[in-house]
């Protein structure tokens, strides 16, 4: 599934960019933001300090929760 993670600047809410999240199994992603297996995840789900150390440690993404705002996204 295509899983991305969008951000926004935090001074202006203006958008910033889109990382691409194509290694990461559906099954971590559902772990990590306590959803059923049965979830598809095609909601919007606001990334914060436990799942952005996540995302470092299992694909090397570090993100700047400190100046943006990050959403795990299904981009269809």
């Amino acid at each position: 599934m295509p899983h991305v993670i969008r951000y926004f600047d935090k001074a202006d809410e203006s958008y910033a960019g889109k990382l691409e999240l194509a290694d990461i199994p559906l099954n971590k992603l559902q772990e990590l933001f306590h959803t059923p297996p049965e979830d598809p995840m095609y909601e919007c789900f606001p990334i914060h300090e436990t799942q952005a150390k996540f995302f470092y440690e299992f694909a090397k993404i570090k993100l700047d929760i400190e100046s943006y705002d990050y959403f795990l996204e299904y981009d269809a």
